[in-house]
């Protein structure tokens, strides 16, 4: 598709880009299609594979809500899933790389499950999910079904921490990803994701990223599915592991904390884990 394929140049620095122009649902079906079929997640990329100190601090943080049982979506080979184990945390997790499967961890294969999560039928018994660097991947096209399966799972109450590269000025973390093309934030004033995605110069989705949008539309979508933003529980992670995050992943700072109609008391009790004193 050639003529999806364009150049545009970044309205901070001017840095020339290569995009896809994605102005149909069909694109994103067609990009999400090309994803699959040529193995873009069969080969090392900028994820890691190994138990880095990134995958400690995301089983540390889960610790603080302490979960009976945890699910990773998105787990790679099991490094939140094995740490969290030796913490006495119950988890399991839902992988779709046969590469990811072929490097797991041996203490936490067997408790990885391998497919799309829509296909899996699992059983509503989480207390948490993790979706971290998760959610931008999916086909917009379908991310409400997913998000909706992740209420379901959720059952009656517990809570969901997903970390999202979203754009623009948000309440809690301020200004981490600025719009880089005119195009974006227009878009984000219209309260559409945007249509331009980032590739390299192969023409893949940078990362694997088929969802480009700012903070407030992110929001509305994990609202949509029926799950409610905990502000307060983000701004207590926040106090506690800024300085990690800034100095070993600063993208990590643009994280979520929703929440399945668990109560204000609930939220407490978790603020509480993250800054006991």
């Amino acid at each position: 598709r050639p003529e999806n394929y364009q150049i545009r140049y970044t309205q901070d620095d001017n840095t020339e880009w290569r995009v896809f122009k994605a102005p149909s649902p069909a694109d994103y079906d067609w990009l999400e299609e090309q994803i699959m079929e040529q193995g873009y997640y069969e080969r090392f990329a900028v994820w890691t594979l190994e138990v880095d100190e990134d995958k400690k601090n995301t089983a540390e943080i889960a610790v603080c809500f302490s979960p009976r049982m945890c699910l990773e979506i998105g787990c790679s080979t099991g490094g939140v899933l094995k740490t969290l184990g030796e913490k006495g945390i119950a988890a399991e997790g839902v992988e779709i790389s046969h590469l990811a499967l072929a490097k797991a961890l041996p203490e936490a294969r067997r408790r990885m499950y391998f497919g799309d999560l829509l296909d899996l039928g699992l059983k509503p018994q989480y207390d948490l999910i993790l979706g971290m660097d998760l959610f931008e991947h999916l086909n917009p096209n379908r991310l409400g079904a997913y998000l909706k399966e992740c209420r379901r799972l959720l059952g009656q109450g517990g809570y969901l921490l997903a970390n999202i590269p979203a754009y623009g000025q948000d309440e809690v973390f301020g200004m981490i990803h600025p719009f880089r093309l005119a195009e974006w934030e227009r878009e984000a004033r219209e309260g559409s994701f945007f249509s331009v995605v980032h590739t390299d110069a192969e023409g893949w989705p940078i990362s694997g990223h088929l969802i480009w949008a700012d903070t407030q539309w992110w929001q509305r979508q994990f609202e949509a599915a029926g799950l409610t933003r905990e502000k307060d529980i983000e701004y207590a992670l926040h106090a506690r592991y800024d300085e990690f995050f800034r100095s070993n992943s600063p993208a990590r700072l643009s994280f979520y904390v929703f929440s399945a109609g668990r109560s204000q008391e609930d939220a407490q009790e978790v603020i509480k884990k993250i800054n006991p004193v």
